[in-house]
């Protein structure tokens, strides 16, 4: 049961720093501009 709820846990913080990475990747993007047009 308690490592049922560790693991869930350790998913919603392993999507929660995938989520970030993301956004930090779109703001980088976002910064340097459309890259073909």
């Amino acid at each position: 049961m308690l490592l049922s709820v560790l693991q869930a846990n350790a998913v919603v913080l392993d999507i929660d720093a995938n989520l970030k990475t993301v956004d930090a990747a779109a703001q980088r993007a976002a910064a340097a501009g459309p890259p073909c047009c």
